[in-house]
């Protein structure tokens, strides 16, 4: 068994990676449904580079690498980073090129939303055939329509009550950096009604935040749990009155090279690395 392990992931989901190796956490199927409960069992020796330690010595130390955007995840396989994590379809047909690495994939964890502003109508209704366009042709991830389409409204919950905004500014707004959601909302921009969202405005989070709370866009695109979508933890400010349509589910693969030692995979598409090696 290796000493260290190299793990790369992108940033945004760094902190649920180091939340389940820092704290008890419980894990859960697919549905949401509890499996156990268990300690992390690791501690933070460094965060600048990010090292995490066994709590006992007996598992290999794990040296954390976040992937930034407009990183091309192919180089961090060159550079022989033991476990990459991506969702990028290029990256992934990239390694099965590689006879020495082996892929694994993870949960389908994240639905992509169009969420629309109280007492807005959204800019579209997706029918599961544009669900299926998206996934299939809109994005560079390995993604899937929506297995849950249903529309949603928000009244209770984790949820803010809006006031009504002064202005409504004709736009979808999504997360700054996110080449899903933009991908997603220049596709819906381009066929909406002429009444419907003119352009793509992307925000840092507290400014994303800040829209959903005040309902300052027609719209918005956003990631959200696909076990928990409306979860507290971790999520948007959702307000009640809002609707939410889902569009796509994206999931990421592990990329693994040899020596690499068993983990769990987490519901919520999060990796877990036992603190107790065998």
């Amino acid at each position: 068994m290796r000493d260290t392990i190299s793990v790369a992931l992108p940033a945004s989901d760094a902190s649920r990676f180091l939340v389940a190796h820092l704290t008890d956490s419980a894990s859960v199927d697919c549905e949401g449904h509890p499996i156990s409960t268990r300690r992390g069992g690791y501690r933070l020796g460094s965060s600048n580079p990010t090292i995490l330690l066994s709590s006992d010595s007996t598992a290999p130390v794990i040296l954390l690498h976040d992937i930034q955007p407009g990183t091309d995840p192919r180089d961090l396989i060159d550079r022989r980073v033991d476990l990459v994590i991506t969702a990028d379809p290029v990256t992934l047909d990239y390694a099965r090129t590689q006879r020495d690495l082996r892929l694994v994939p993870l949960a389908w964890s994240v639905t992509y939303t169009l969420v629309s502003s109280p007492g807005q109508a959204p800019p579209l209704e997706p029918s599961d055939g544009f669900r299926a366009e998206l996934a299939h042709d809109a994005v560079r991830a390995e993604a899937r329509p929506a297995e849950r389409p249903e529309r949603r409204d928000v009244e209770g919950g984790c949820t803010v009550q809006s006031p009504r905004p002064a202005v409504r500014l004709p736009d979808i707004a999504i997360p700054r950096n996110d080449p899903i959601a933009r991908a997603l909302a220049e596709r819906l921009v381009a066929v909406a009604a002429p009444s419907g969202p003119r352009r793509v405005t992307a925000l840092p989070p507290a400014g994303l935040d800040s829209a959903l709370t005040h309902g300052t866009a027609m719209a918005y695109i956003v990631p959200l749990s696909r076990v928990r979508p409306t979860e507290c933890a971790g999520t948007y400010p959702l307000p009640r009155g809002s609707s939410l349509f889902p569009l796509i589910d994206v999931r990421a693969t592990a990329v693994l090279r040899p020596g690499v030692p068993p983990f769990f995979i987490e519901g919520d598409g999060t990796i877990r690395f036992p603190s107790r090696q065998p």
